[in-house]
């Protein structure tokens, strides 16, 4: 968990922040949210620490809003096993994955971490994906301006 929150800590400092000095939009796939679904509900870390060690390294660099693209645990391992390259991750089991989705959808509907969540059916097509993302991303804009 260390590793990964260093890894995020050098990627605010390197990549995010003078993106947004620049004023840039930044959108990324990985945040510290997915520090607390993995390695929190997924391998029973303790999110009291996760959200401890967020607030130290995130800062007030925190993001806008999270997309959650929600697809059952069923849809994900049939995915899975259709994507040759993966990561480690990929190789856990069924039981790891049930977890994983569920902390994923708690932390939405809470909103972990003072975030707006915003969730997105991931089960449909790439279209219908797409367009639910542009309709929130949309919004978020719109609200910046």
């Amino acid at each position: 968990m260390v590793l990964f929150f260093a890894a995020r800590y050098l990627w605010i400092e390197e990549v995010v922040k003078p993106a947004l000095r620049e004023g840039k939009i930044v959108l990324t796939d990985r945040c510290h949210t997915s520090t607390a679904a993995y390695q929190g509900y997924a391998e029973g870390g303790s999110l009291e620490q996760i959200e401890g060690i967020s607030k130290v390294v995130m800062g007030d660099t925190l993001p806008d809003a999270v997309i959650l693209l929600d697809v059952s645990p069923e849809v994900s391992m049939k995915r899975r096993q259709e994507d040759k390259g993966g990561d480690p991750f990929d190789k856990e089991g069924e039981d790891y994955l049930k977890r994983l989705v569920a902390g994923y959808r708690k932390m939405a509907r809470e909103g972990w971490g003072n975030l707006r969540w915003y969730v997105v059916n991931g089960e449909g097509g790439i279209g219908e994906v797409s367009a639910g993302i542009k309709e929130i991303l949309e919004k978020i804009l719109d609200e910046k301006n």
